[in-house]
């Protein structure tokens, strides 16, 4: 399918690859789902997303590092529920090399916040390098969901600073 010597186990892990992490914030859902939204105030928050920018209501382009390499991609919004949901996908949504979701539910006495990352679809450097090598695909697949999940875990846990100070 993806050019992969052996289609097969490698496919199916990368095709099934999610990353979820939670965190409460001590604010209300309003507040939260606002800075969430504000692509602008959360890039920077973690070790990979570097700057972000809305092109229109729809899409806005963010860009990233992890080591030496470095990119920019569109996103493309394909929900947006306030203040219950903000997703989007990385490049056009029908062959998205990722998809990224925030639901917040109110709890009381703050939100409490999943973020999910989906990979694929479409062409991602992890599957790129998954095709090249893959004997080690399993183990490209295993650091970057270790990877993420630490990001996105930062990510979150700064936003909630940022709502604190």
């Amino acid at each position: 399918m993806w050019g992969f010597e052996s289609p097969g186990a490698h496919v199916t892990v990368l095709e099934d690859m999610t990353v979820e992490v939670e965190h409460h914030f001590d604010a209300p859902v309003e507040q939260v789902f606002a800075l969430l939204t504000d692509v602008a105030r959360m890039a920077g928050l973690g070790p990979e997303h570097e700057s972000a920018a809305w092109l229109d209501g729809r899409r806005f382009t963010g860009r990233n590092r992890l080591g030496d390499l470095t990119w920019e991609v569109t996103c493309h919004v394909t929900e947006l529920d306030p203040p219950r949901a903000f997703a989007w996908s990385v490049g056009d949504p029908a062959l998205a090399s990722s998809t990224w979701r925030y639901d917040l539910h109110a709890d009381g006495v703050g939100t409490l916040v999943r973020q999910r990352f989906q990979h694929g679809p479409g062409m991602s450097y992890l599957r790129r390098r998954c095709e090249q090598d893959p004997a080690g695909a399993d183990g490209y697949i295993a650091w970057r969901a270790d990877n993420l999940r630490t990001s996105m875990a930062t990510v979150l846990q700064e936003a909630a600073s940022l709502l604190q100070g």
